[in-house]
């Protein structure tokens, strides 16, 4: 987490009379203080996914029983990105989206799982993706809800 990633686009009409798309991105729309680069609004995440699209799932929707029916337990861990600097692929304590696998804490996490002492990790949560993920608006399936009474 903490690296900047697209998160949306601002449009315009294009100007190309050989192309048959009849939108693209507003390259000329800058404004670093929106984060805005090139008609690209930036978020948080991992460089390659935004923030909710990679843990609402983990933090809120996996807890549901309709996307969780067996109720396999879900922890969140999430590793803030903090690249070396003369390092190309970030160092050791990279959050990026594919540089992540070579890093040790994560291998650490990876070898307690399959070694059976998965439960003895705690979650870590470095974003504020709880609070995000609670904006979202998605319920239990009314069917379930009446069962569980």
């Amino acid at each position: 987490m903490g690296k900047p990633t697209e998160r949306s686009y601002f449009y315009r009409q294009s100007e190309n009379p050989l192309s048959s798309l009849n939108i693209t991105i507003d390259t000329s729309l800058t404004l670093p203080h929106h984060n805005i680069d090139h008609g690209v609004i930036l978020g948080e995440g991992d460089g390659t996914v935004n923030l909710l699209s990679a843990g609402y799932m983990c933090n809120k929707g996996w807890k549901m029983h309709r996307y969780n029916p067996a109720g396999v337990k879900v922890k969140v861990y999430e590793m803030l990105h903090e690249p070396e600097r003369f390092s190309p692929r970030g160092g050791p304590n990279t959050g990026d989206h594919v540089d992540i696998l070579g890093r040790q804490s994560l291998n650490d996490l990876i070898l307690r799982v399959a070694a059976g002492k998965g439960d003895a990790i705690g979650e870590n949560v470095e974003s504020e993706i709880r609070e995000y993920a609670e904006r979202v608006k998605i319920t239990e399936e009314p069917d379930y809800l009446r069962v569980q009474q």
